[in-house]
């Protein structure tokens, strides 16, 4: 009783106890299950209250019994034991019970009880067949037999699971059950063989029950398979070919070398010999025997090509047979091991046959010895007296009768004479021929059997490694005793008795023999012997261990990339003893790597970061067998991963500030910074930095120099990139940002401040406070006022200074805090013109009441879940406190997984956990900073968001194994049942998307590479392919890096469904025969008719559609009415086969019936021969075509008529109203008197241009042959070019391997003939070859690039002459393509001028996109214009020329290729040629060509003019650096030019002499007159002043004479005693008015001096 009845029984029991009302019938349950099993004389799980209670019905047998369980309630007793599997009336199975209970007072219930099956019956097979045979030509899926089994049991308990053990040859169908009786099919796995193993043994196993359960129960029924031989066997070879066989010197043309051996081991047929022709030896092809034809000259080895054909079945075999030139003293190699002594004679055993009663040999016996006899002559031992050796030369001797009347006395039948000498010696044995009677009536005359074996071929087989045993036994039909001999190559190892039984002689090995090949003989008294083949298999014992073909498997991988390694094995084994399976030994969970059954080792990405110091896996494979019992056999396999150079540096932070506290000089340290590479190896994970700032380098440590140059002030505020690349290839590199005085580089500045001041930081010399605005570079710093509650300002202006240019703030006194709790300054701070002011309040604080604050009360952080253990989080330590005061933190998390952050002493909080994004996304926590000493305390809180990583790899459903089942009509398109998506992964984002692939497919199936949905895209075939095997492969983060991969099998079962029509094996079903006396129930044939459905055979129903013949239950076409006097007839009709699902298969049989055996009424056609064909040619006319002969009875040959049956196609030959008949076949020969012709006489193909290699052209139509024979109509095909062939000369498809350039050439003109394959067509009428011309088009790709007709286009337009439409120039390019829509023009980018860059839309110059032309847009205004015009074909082919257009007045210098100059008349020259203005236009650039050659300068045409006698040429000139030169310049070079150029230029073109225009006049005679005319007009103004100056002295000069006149006279001059001034001459005096002078003053008394002049 198990235990969840008897606790439902007791809590029953307990409920009844409590309360239960007597009068009232309650059974608990009211359903009862039990199972079969349960022990007789226990209770049921059943409660019946009151207890006085019993069953009024429903138990017949009394399987029950009320017993009482306390005083009020009772239960059930099982009295007989239970049967679920006991069949019904109705025929089914099972066991049930509806118990009707009274109770007192009349109550009724009613108790139902259901038998539960308890698998405890075996399955049983029922008429399935122990042996059975089949024939080797069976197709694969042929069903062979059904097997079923029975099983009582019901439910899964009778269910039979079906398999084959112990041959792969064989399987089995899908199974069908039904009320117990389940069937499936055995059905050909493999083609059969009978040569390579007759027999076939194995197991069907048949397993009931739940797999998952230990109540299972497994049988197994074993079958034999005999192989039928077919008539497919070529002969055998009884000759040893492994030898080298001599030709002798002294051999002689004709001469024997050796004598063949072979038999037909299936037919005993007849065999034909033949060699290949050769010019020194022949074969006869009847007897074998090699002869010699020329001797040959040098010992070399000789191979000769041998062939051996069967009579019958036209099978040959083919051999090689090798000879050497041999001194005649050379003996032979021996021929196989157990011969004795074979150096005296070619052959070891000699037969002679004794015609019986004569004393005669049959056939004379002559033995060819292998040492001349001139040396010893062998002795003949044995029967000396009776004969004896006749020598014939040096090497052979002949065996001669010297008493016939004595020998024919004698039976010497099996008597052995001895040929003996010093060198060896050979056996002769005497067999006994029967004398036949020549002229013997067949009927009175009894022939002698001669010894046949019952079997062609007999195959046996014997156990690998066994002490020998008898294998079997061969049977041979003879009316006398025979001997048994074993012939062939290692025949030493077997022995055969008397009675033909065949054994072993020693234990065999079959990895040495896996099959020996003989041949049995029997020989009766009479000499006649008979040949069978006997072939036995060796079968395999598992004695082999597997065997790796390395010990050690070496592999190197790259990290993160997937490979595969083939593990080979091998086992000397076969069978299931040599199958290999190959597993894993250790388990290797953390990494993708697995390994198929067949070997294949599956490596998957593979992370070298995640393997720790070792770069390699080494794993252990074991290779086993499927032997009993197993054996196996392990190698290493060592993986070396590669690593990969995958990780970038990643630096500790992104942003590193550093403050200064001193200035530093070049070589200083200023700081540090680290970077961290996750790749395993160097260089890959070795990390260099570099600076962007030039004045500081980062050593390989991260230390952060100062270079210089100069002092790094400890005020400077900058900031500079640090870039970390580590060493790999190729390199990754990451960016940290170094920022010095971050807080000093603040770039607004704040008006109202607040900071505070300890009170034992004012106790010292200035103490620094600390302020956000100080350090402000370019600013200047003052306090304008500073005051506190209670004092004075000037008093508190003495506690507090300030450093005028950085800002800083020290205390000068010591504050007391009970006193002042707040100073207030208001700072001006300068810069330039600018002022700042700044109100800064000061909390003083008391050093025993420090107070840490926080200045951001949330901080939000982030941090990936693929960060290591102890990577920084973020540093949230407190403001407002001093280095001295002992902090004390901690972290608390309101949210969030708890354990995974730590804070340390300095308020680091760090990862201590490894972080999943999958599990959390979000940790909310609580920092506190608290003092130490006074328990003050500061709380922040944060927001870490965990970003995600790709940590997680995708994973299968259904563990990676997936199963599913298709019907093989399904329509394609349809979706497997699968759970989709086949893959999850737990990353989020971009990392959880998959993408799917799949190999194995075999184009029947397609996955969708995003949503795994696989889908039938190919038609299903059941019984071409049951089970389809896919390896799915799917790839997180879409396949890009990094990415994880994992691998799925899925099965894809095929369901059969009846789509397949029986098919009738049979091929000789027209050709049956039988006897006119045949019994009712004679077999005619066995029909082999298969379905290739499952189930299909069992249910086909055959119908013959005759009322002679009918199929039975067995498929045998047996007789069902007499056939009397159908004897001569043929009689035809149809076999259908029919299976359930409607299908057919007909196939026409015919039986001809033959006249009885015992009636010789019916006249005996000897030819022609019943279904004999004849062959009679074409064209010819015969008088005769063949003729009927019958045998002669008694002289009874007139009795006999004879004639025609043309409804039926046969001859009757009548004796009075007895005929036999006889089927002919007429085939007419064809000849080939018809040559091959084409339909039609010309073709068109194309062809690719550019395409290289061997490929199609096209079908040209098939020339027609009308002959008739295939021979005969065979056509080939073949062309005059060798552009063009045919790859295969029989079929009219044409082919090239040549490139072909449709620029070069269009069109390919071939002649193509069609002739007769054998070249032996004779046609009177016709020409013997049909030829027809093909046209083959090159069609165009386009591979060329359009080019401009000139890379240097020169234009020129004279200014203010173009206006908006004007025609400026028309570009032109070429395209060896055909362009079907032409080429397209345009100007790409921008229209420069020197004032203006034009986009396309606003461009003065525009070009038309079909021709090219360039033209004004709007008046050209500006002097100069540059622009690139571009070309481009319809592939998108393109070329570009430049376009610049040059300025005179500017003399803009370019290098440009294409230019249209703007000039001017004053710019321009005119050169006047007595030539025909065609001519000049013609020679326009050779014309300026010469030019440019003689003067040496750039000579541009800006236009011709056609006049009367001459025409005119306009140019202008530029030099080599692109600017303009002067036209008397130019013209001064050409004119006095002694260049070829030049004198080209008079004789060819009539330049006439040219002469520089009148040059516009100069602004130096300007110059020149001005300064004349301010000479003159200096001059005059000079000659003014003079002029006024000399009035001026004249008018004084004349007022001193008047005065002198007035008082005295003055005498200037010499005078008397008078004395002169020197410096004074004498001046003359004359009166103006011409009046006499006045006269003169009296003297005075002294003298006058004048000092005024």
């Amino acid at each position: 009783m198990s235990q969840l009845f008897k606790f439902s029984y007791f809590l029953i029991l307990l409920g009844c106890l409590k309360g239960t009302d007597s009068a009232q019938l309650l059974i608990e349950p009211s359903f009862l299950l039990v199972e079969e099993d349960w022990p007789v004389g226990t209770h049921l799980p059943v409660t019946i209250c009151p207890k006085n209670v019993k069953i009024l019905s429903g138990d017949p047998a009394s399987y029950f019994t009320v017993v009482k369980i306390n005083e009020t309630c009772s239960t059930l007793q099982l009295n007989l034991a239970l049967d679920a599997d006991k069949e019904n009336a109705d025929g089914l199975r099972g066991q049930s019970f509806s118990l009707v209970i009274a109770g007192p007072k009349k109550s009724r219930a009613t108790l139902e009880v259901q038998i539960v099956d308890v698998n405890d019956n075996s399955p049983q097979f029922s008429n399935t067949p122990s042996s059975f045979e089949i024939s080797e030509n069976a197709e694969i899926g042929t069903d062979i037999f059904k097997v079923t089994t029975l099983d009582p049991d019901t439910g899964i308990s009778g269910i039979s699971r079906f398999s084959v053990e112990g041959d792969s040859s064989f399987t089995l169908a899908k199974r069908k059950c039904s009320s117990g009786k389940c069937s499936t099919q055995l059905r050909l796995a493999k083609k059969l063989d009978f040569e390579e193993k007759p027999i076939h043994t194995f197991n069907i196993t048949a397993k009931d029950g739940d797999p998952h359960s230990n109540r299972t129960h497994t049988v197994a029924h074993t079958v034999t398979i005999h192989v039928k031989n077919e008539n497919d066997e070529p002969p055998k070879f009884l000759t040893d070919f492994s030898q080298v066989f001599p030709i002798f010197k002294s051999t002689k043309p004709g001469d024997i070398i050796a004598k063949l051996e072979a038999i037909d081991v299936e037919n005993g047929a007849e065999i034909q010999f033949g060699m290949k022709e050769n010019e020194h030896l022949k074969i006869d092809s009847k007897s074998g025997n090699v002869l010699l034809k020329k001797l040959p000259t040098d010992d070399a080895l000789i191979t000769v090509e041998l062939y051996a054909t069967s009579s019958k079945n036209g099978k040959s075999k083919t051999v090689e047979m090798k000879l050497r030139l041999m001194n005649d003293e050379a003996t032979l190699p021996k021929i196989a091991e157990n011969q004795e002594k074979p150096e005296l004679c070619e052959f070891p055993i000699y037969e002679a046959h004794l015609i019986q009663g004569t004393g005669t040999f049959s056939t004379p016996l002559k033995i060819k010895t292998l040492k001349s006899m001139a040396e010893e002559k062998p002795r003949l031992i044995g029967g000396s007296e009776s004969f004896d050796l006749n020598v014939i030369d040096d090497f052979h001797v002949e065996l001669k009768v010297l008493n016939a009347e004595k020998v024919a006395s004698q039976v010497l039948d099996s008597a052995q004479l001895l040929v003996k000498s010093q060198s060896g010696q050979c056996r002769i044995v005497l067999r006994s021929a029967a004398q036949m009677t020549p002229k013997a009536s067949p009927i009175a005359q009894k022939l002698k059997i001669i010894p046949k074996f019952e079997k062609s071929e007999y195959q046996f087989q014997v156990v690998e490694n066994r002490e020998p045993t008898v294998l079997g036994e061969v049977k041979v039909i003879s009316d006398g005793p025979v001997t048994y001999e074993i012939l062939g190559e290692n025949g030493e190892k077997f022995q055969i008795s008397n009675d033909g039984e065949i054994q072993n002689l020693e234990p065999i090995d079959r990895e040495t023999y896996e099959k020996f090949e003989l041949i049995v003989k029997a020989t009766d008294l009479n000499g006649s012997s008979g040949k069978s083949q006997l072939i036995i298999h060796v079968k395999d014992e598992n004695d082999n261990s597997p065997i790796f073909d390395k010990e050690h498997y070496f592999i190197t991988v790259d990290e993160g990339k997937s490979e595969k390694l083939k593990i080979t094995a091998t086992d000397a084994d076969s069978g299931k003893n040599g199958q290999i399976v190959y597993s894993i030994d250790q388990k290797i969970d953390n990494l993708p790597i697995d390994i198929s059954p067949d070997g294949m080792l599956f490596i998957g990405a593979i992370d070298r970061e995640n393997m720790g110091n070792s770069n390699e896996v080494n794993l252990t494979v074991t290779a086993s067998d499927s032997g009993e019992p197993k054996r196996s056999a392990s190698a290493t396999v060592t993986i070396r991963v590669k690593d990969i150079n995958d990780n970038s540096p990643v630096f500790s932070n992104s942003r590193y500030s550093i403050p200064l506290d001193a200035n530093i000089s070049p070589g200083g340290i200023i700081g540090r910074l680290e970077a961290t590479d996750a790749d395993s190896t160097s260089p890959n994970n070795y990390v260099t930095y570099t600076s962007g700032d030039p004045k500081f380098t980062v050593s390989d440590s991260g230390e952060i120099l100062f270079t210089g140059p100069g002092t790094l002030e400890k005020s400077a505020s900058l900031e500079f990139n640090v870039t970390a690349q580590d060493g790999g290839d190729p390199m990754n590199s990451a960016n940290a940002l170094v920022v010095i005085n971050e807080h000093r580089s603040m770039k607004s500045i704040e008006n109202e401040l607040t900071t505070q001041i300890n009170s034992n930081d004012t106790g010292g010399e200035k103490s620094e406070i600390k302020w956000l605005n100080a350090g402000m570079p370019g600013y200047t710093y003052e306090i304008i006022r500073a005051s506190a509650d209670g004092f004075s300002d000037s008093e508190v202006a003495t506690w507090i200074s300030i450093d005028s240019k950085s800002g800083r703030i020290y205390t000068l006194k010591k504050v007391d805090p009970s006193r002042v709790k707040q100073i207030k300054l208001h700072i001006s701070m300068r810069k330039g013109k600018r002022e700042v002011p700044v109100e800064l309040i000061i909390n003083v604080m008391d050093t025993d009441d420090v107070t840490p604050i926080y200045s951001t009360p949330t901080r939000k952080l982030s941090v990936t879940e693929s960060a290591t253990l102890g990577t920084t989080v973020v540093d949230m330590p407190v403001e407002g406190i001093k280095e001295q005061n002992e902090i004390k933190y901690s972290l608390k998390i309101t949210s969030g997984p708890r354990g995974k952050l730590q804070i340390d002493r300095y308020g680091t909080i760090k990862i201590i956990k490894s972080l999943d994004f999958e599990t959390e996304q979000i940790i909310k926590g609580i920092v506190e900073g608290m003092v130490v000493k006074n328990g003050k305390a500061a709380k922040s809180s944060f927001i870490l968001t965990i970003l995600d990583a790709n940590d997680n790899r995708p994973i299968f459903k259904n563990s990676s194994n997936f199963a599913v089942s298709l019907l093989e009509s399904s329509v394609l398109g349809t979706v497997l049942d699968l759970p989709y998506p086949l893959a999850t992964d737990r990353d989020s984002s971009k990392f959880s998307t998959l993408k799917y692939s799949m190999t194995g497919d075999e184009g029947y199936f397609k996955i969708d590479e995003s949503n795994s949905t696989i889908r039938l895209v190919a038609p299903l075939d059941f019984e071409t392919q049951r089970v389809h095997s896919l390896s799915i492969k799917c790839v997180d983060n879409q396949g890009r890096e990094p990415h994880h991969e994992v691998f799925a099998s899925v099965t894809v079962t095929v369901i059969d469904v009846n789509d397949n029509a029986p098919v009738i094996h049979n091929t000789d079903l027209t050709h049956l025969s039988i006897e006119e006396d045949a019994q009712v129930g004679q077999v005619v044939t066995v029909l082999v008719i298969s379905d290739s459905d499952e189930g299909g055979v069992q249910k086909t129903e055959i119908d013959v559609n005759s009322t002679l013949f009918r199929a039975d239950s067995d498929k045998k076409l047996v007789v069902i009415a007499s056939l009397k006097g159908h004897a001569g007839q043929r009689i035809c009709s149809t076999v259908t086969a029919t299976d359930v699902g409607g299908l057919r298969a007909t196939s026409p049989y015919c039986v001809t019936v033959y006249p009885a055996k015992n009636t010789h009424h019916n006249p005996l056609v000897i030819t022609p021969k019943q279904n004999s064909i004849h062959y009679f040619d074409e064209n010819i006319v015969y008088d005769e075509l063949l003729k009927v002969k019958v045998l002669e009875e008694d002289g009874d040959i007139g009795n006999v008529t004879f004639r025609l049956d043309e409804m039926f196609k046969k001859i009757l030959a009548c004796r009075i109203n007895n005929c036999t008949s006889t089927h002919l076949f007429i085939s007419v020969n064809d000849r080939n008197d018809n040559c091959p012709m084409f339909p039609k006489q010309d073709v068109r193909l194309t062809v690719l241009e550019n395409e290289k290699g061997k490929r199609q052209v096209g079908r040209i139509p098939a020339a027609l042959d009308s002959d008739f024979h295939s021979d005969n109509t065979k056509v080939c095909y073949t062309t005059d070019t060798p552009l063009f062939f045919f790859s295969d000369p029989t079929l009219p498809i044409l082919f090239t391997n040549s490139s072909f350039d449709r620029e070069h050439k269009k069109q390919h003109q071939i002649s193509i003939t069609a002739y007769d394959c054998h070249l032996s067509c004779r046609d009177p009428h016709k020409p013997i070859n049909g030829t027809i011309v093909a046209l083959i088009d090159v069609l165009d790709i386009n591979d060329n690039f359009p080019k401009f007709s000139e890379k240097i286009y020169t234009s020129t337009v004279v200014q203010g002459h173009v206006t908006t439409g004007s025609h400026i120039l028309t570009v032109q390019a070429t395209d060896l393509d055909e362009e079907p829509e032409g080429l397209k023009y345009s100007i790409r980018g921008f229209v420069r001028s020197p004032s203006h860059s034009f986009v396309a839309a606003e461009s003065p110059i525009s070009i038309d996109k079909s021709t090219g032309e360039l033209s004004a847009t709007e008046i050209l205004k500006d002097s100069s214009y540059s622009f690139t015009v571009v070309v481009t074909d319809g592939a998108g082919h393109e070329d570009t020329a430049s376009v610049v257009v040059i300025d005179l007045s500017y003399e803009l210098s370019t290098n440009a290729s294409f230019q249209i100059s703007v000039v001017t008349y004053a710019q321009q020259t005119e050169l006047v040629f007595d030539a025909p203005f065609e001519l000049i236009m013609k020679n326009e650039k050779k014309i300026a060509e010469n030019l440019s050659n003689a003067t040496g300068l750039q000579t541009i045409v800006d236009k011709c003019r056609q006049n009367a006698n001459f025409t005119l040429m306009l140019v202008h000139f530029m030099d080599i650096n692109g600017q303009f030169v002067n036209v008397d310049r130019a013209v001064n070079l050409l004119m006095s030019s002694s260049a070829e150029s030049r004198r080209e230029l008079r004789s060819v073109y009539g330049l006439r002499e040219a002469f520089p225009p009148v040059p516009i006049p100069s602004k130096v005679p300007q110059y020149i007159l001005i300064a004349v005319l301010l000479f003159f007009v200096i001059s005059i103004l000079s000659m003014c002043i003079w002029c006024r100056q000399r009035n001026n002295y004249e008018r004084k000069l004349r007022h001193i004479s008047a005065q002198a006149s007035t008082v005295h006279t003055v005498t200037l001059g010499r005078g008397g005693k008078q004395t002169c001034n020197p410096g004074y001459g004498e001046i003359p005096i004359i009166s103006r008015h011409h009046h006499p002078p006045p006269a003169p003053p009296p003297p005075t008394s002294a003298d006058l001096q004048s000092t005024e002049l």
